[in-house]
């Protein structure tokens, strides 16, 4: 299949880029393995309709340990925590941030597919997306991850609306269920 060297192709692109913005260093390694992750994972979604947990989990649980060793943006929480009056060491900021946008990135795919299952009685979001989201957030930071469910939304929103126009009668079927 031409879709394999394709990829292969893309993924030496991508690893040059990320090599040439961050040299080789840490931040190269976790740009890297998250450049991998996210490739691996939208062409399985792309072909097989799924996002698998064995792909996710351990790439969260390697988004949220090199929070660690590299700067995860936790800025939005510094204002909360002040006013709590916790001021947390600097070398547990970076960890926060990558714990708080898994968090909040997973949180909102689940409280989106939670809220459509109880509306609707379907399954609207598989588990997937959220683990999907949780290893963006964890990999991205708060603010990233919410930037990417905006962004995703409005880029779903654009692909949905044609969609939506010339494809009335499957719209309207959806809607009635």
């Amino acid at each position: 299949s031409l879709t394999y060297p394709l990829v292969e192709i893309l993924n030496a692109a991508l690893m040059l880029a990320a090599y040439f913005v961050d040299g080789l260093s840490l931040q190269f390694l976790h740009d890297a393995v998250f450049i991998m992750l996210l490739l691996l994972l939208v062409f399985t979604d792309l072909f097989e309709r799924r996002i698998p947990d064995l792909v996710t989990v351990p790439g969260i649980v390697f988004g949220l340990a090199l929070s660690w060793f590299v700067p995860v943006d936790a800025r939005p929480l510094v204002p909360v925590l002040l006013h709590y009056g916790v001021v947390p060491p600097h070398a547990v900021m970076s960890p926060l941030g990558a714990v708080s946008g898994a968090l909040a990135g997973g949180g909102l795919f689940y409280l989106v597919a939670e809220a459509f299952y109880r509306l609707r009685h379907i399954e609207g979001m598989g588990g997937g997306d959220i683990k999907l989201m949780l290893l963006v957030g964890a990999f991205l930071g708060l603010p990233l991850a919410l930037l990417t469910v905006l962004l995703g939304s409005l880029i779903g929103l654009l692909v949905a609306i044609p969609f939506l126009i010339f494809n009335r009668r499957r719209f309207w079927r959806f809607k009635s269920v």
